[in-house]
């Protein structure tokens, strides 16, 4: 991922890999781009249950079955999304429901603080963040890695935050973890899709190759070939953060299946032969002996009969299911114990099963492992946030403008009743002050998203306004019952 270009700094951990066969398979680290591209795509087969390729057949020594003439009648496939459920349960960790924007707890309150939250909100709203948050978290925990630039659009000169794949960017670091280079490349229409004269669409247009090198002084832009552009850049910084899902220390990170797919491989390939073999027991083989009953004999029917010259039978080969017992029992013991060990599974049918000191480790394991993702992710987004701002005021980027924090709340879905009530009595306990309540009532959902200390000004203000006029009925009432006093008073006879 990087090379050093300069100073001392950190070295980068990118050791060489382990002695392996020449095999693209999983076991196997990449260490050319090309390498890591189509390593990504593999990652990306796997969530979404497309086959196993024949590497990863022969890196798993998993089942296929051959005729007599050599050709392959079945093969492993995958069966079980195991994977896929990992990667959705943490991006629905990551990006929750109502991910918020907010100046950090350490920034003084000041009016251009407030001016940046502002614009940085702005910045989130025309970017479409709250919609993309659930697809940028989903592909970064099964790809392993997401990028974000903040760019400026030429339609509109306005600043946006943009997600990146990273089989299409490419970063370089210095050795303090700087970025020195990022390197996008996509093919692109040569111009988007139009009507043609006959009201048809146009899909002859072509395509060419945009490649866009990113640096703190300069974008240079090439199609195909052919330098298109170049621009000064103010920032003085390279505005694109990374996102890893488990960094490794190598140029290719971890992601969300890692360590599981070998069990789930042997899972596959036995489901694949117990399939197999019942299908073969269902349709048995005839066998004559001394007798060919000819391929036109109808002996598939139940009450179909056939006369036997003497010293002659006709047999069924049949596939004895005795070995299907092994096979069922290593499938029950390789998925018991990946989905024990395996922290999402606490909200499968696997963890209702389990006691309720089992389930509160299973769950204090979930949030040991997703708490550092998830702050990592919003960290490097809260980052990206601050280079749009310095795009959209246009003035250099500098830790100044690093301002923001993204708060997603709770990595557990929690009971929000408790939750609220937790706050509130923290509030009243003066533990807690108004405005982190309503950040925290805004993250759960239950205030609408807007400036907190407005919201918390109105309802403060609506607060006097009732206490006030109740003040004033009693008033009233008291005022009235004294006056009701006097004239229902009866003179005392005596």
């Amino acid at each position: 991922m990087s090379s050093y270009t300069g100073g001392i700094g950190r070295t980068y951990r990118d050791f060489p890999p382990p002695r392996r066969d020449s095999l693209r398979g999983p076991g196997k680290m990449p260490t050319t781009r090309s390498e890591q591209i189509a390593e990504y795509d593999r990652r990306e087969c796997v969530y979404l249950q497309q086959g196993y390729t024949l590497a990863e057949q022969r890196e798993h020594n998993l089942f296929r079955a051959k005729d007599t003439d050599g050709q392959v009648i079945a093969e492993a496939r995958r069966m079980l999304r195991d994977i896929g459920f990992i990667a959705e349960v943490d991006a629905a960790s990551i990006a929750t429901d109502h991910v918020s924007l907010k100046l950090r707890a350490s920034v003084p309150e000041t009016a251009e603080a407030q001016r940046l939250l502002d614009a940085a909100r702005a910045i989130w709203r025309r970017s479409e963040v709250q919609g993309n948050l659930a697809s940028w978290a989903l592909r970064g925990c099964y790809l392993g890695r997401w990028h974000w630039e903040a760019q400026r659009n030429d339609r509109d000169g306005l600043a946006y935050i943009v997600g990146h794949d990273p089989r299409e960017l490419e970063v370089w670091r210095d050795g303090f973890g700087l970025v020195d280079v990022a390197i996008l490349t996509t093919a692109k229409d040569r111009r988007p899709m139009r009507l043609d004269d006959n009201g048809q669409p146009a899909t002859d247009l072509g395509t060419y190759i945009l490649r866009r090198q990113i640096t703190a002084d300069e974008y240079v832009t090439f199609e195909d070939s052919t330098e298109t552009d170049r621009q000064i850049s103010r920032l003085g910084v390279v505005p694109v953060t990374t996102w890893d899902y488990t960094d490794l220390g190598k140029a290719m990170p971890g992601w969300c299946g890692q360590g599981y797919e070998a069990g789930l491989a042997i899972v596959d390939s036995s489901l694949t032969q117990i399939g197999v073999i019942g299908t073969r027991k269902g349709n048995p083989t005839l066998k004559g002996m001394g007798v060919d009953p000819g391929s036109g004999a109808d002996l598939a029917n139940i009450d179909a009969a056939v006369a036997l010259p003497p010293g002659t039978d006709l047999q069924y080969l049949e596939t004895s299911l005795q070995g299907l017992t092994v096979l069922v029992q290593t499938v029950s013991a390789v998925l018991d114990k990946q989905r024990t060990t395996t922290f999402e599974f606490l909200f499968t049918e696997a963890g209702a099963g389990a006691s309720g000191l089992a389930l509160s480790h299973r769950a204090a394991g979930f949030v040991a492992k997703m708490n550092p993702k998830r702050e990592s992710f919003y960290r490097q987004l809260a980052r990206s946030t601050s280079h749009a701002v310095a795009v959209e005021l246009g003035r250099p980027w500098s830790e100044a403008l690093d301002v923001f924090e993204v708060d997603g709340g709770e990595a557990l879905p929690m009971d929000v009743e408790a939750v609220a009530t937790l706050y509130l009595t923290l509030a009243e306990s003066g533990f807690m002050s108004g405005r982190d309540v309503v950040l925290r009532l805004m993250a759960l959902g239950l205030v609408p998203e807007q400036d907190p200390d407005d919201y918390l000004d109105a309802i403060q203000a609506i607060a006097r306004e009732e206490r006030i006029a109740e003040a004033a009925a009693v008033v009233q009432r008291t005022l009235a019952g004294e006056g009701a006093g006097e004239v229902e008073e009866e003179p005392i006879e005596v």
